[in-house]
């Protein structure tokens, strides 16, 4: 995204919390949210778009990933009036069949929240206060472009190990979790500081969308607690 002459990560950045209210407002499952962005962001790093087409790239990754997860996906008429009819639903049908292209079709893929959910069936120990923090630093993860440098299986395992850490639970990498990640300790902890970081910082950002979300006392108002 570096080279576009357009778009920054600030952009990048305001889309995403946009497209984490249209979840909410669709009330469309986590692995949604996370397959979007994913087809956006490998979409941008192929295509070369401008500004005013940010959006509905976004709008439009949301509508490929509900039809590929969701068993009863919103309408294509839903998605354009989302974004108060500024998509149309000629510009959608054009704009997805652009990026399933640019993707060749290539719309199964592994991401940190598909490998986090066996993580927590692995590790029996894992209740509910990990799980909402572990959902909470991967979604964080999602904004900053400096971590599309970790693998999904990193992220999955550092989200695991901070929450743990946030909690005091000893250890904080246990042998269950490297036996099935490979990952030991030392090679996850890095990826977990910048989580916390994310967290410590989301009172000056402009996540507005995730600060709502994660108010929320089924997610244990967490955009509220101090890391």
């Amino acid at each position: 995204m570096k080279n576009y002459k357009e778009i920054n990560e600030s952009m990048r950045t305001i889309l995403i919390d946009w497209m984490i209210s249209v979840q909410h407002s669709f009330n469309l499952r986590q692995n949604t949210l996370f397959f979007a962005i994913n087809y956006l962001d490998r979409f941008l790093e192929l295509k070369e778009i401008r500004s005013n087409k940010l959006q509905l790239a976004g709008t439009t990754t949301l509508f490929i990933a509900s039809k590929y997860e969701e068993v009863h996906p919103p309408s294509i008429t839903d998605f354009s009036y989302i974004t108060a009819k500024s998509c149309s639903i000629p510009e959608i049908i054009s704009m997805e069949n652009l990026i399933l292209k640019s993707l060749d079709y290539r719309l199964t893929v592994v991401t940190p929240n598909v490998l986090v959910k066996y993580l927590c069936i692995l590790d029996g120990n894992i209740g509910i206060s990990v799980k909402r923090l572990v959902d909470y630093f991967l979604e964080l993860a999602l904004f900053e472009c400096k971590m599309l440098k970790y693998k999904s299986s990193v992220l999955s395992a550092a989200a695991v190990y901070s929450a743990r850490k946030v909690l005091k639970l000893e250890p904080a990498w246990t042998p269950t979790l490297i036996k099935h990640t490979e990952y030991v300790e030392e090679e996850i902890k890095e990826c977990g500081k910048e989580m916390h970081k994310l967290a410590q910082e989301i009172d000056n950002s402009s996540f507005n969308s995730l600060k709502g979300k994660y108010r929320t006392l089924y997610n244990l108002a967490l955009s509220k607690v101090s890391f």
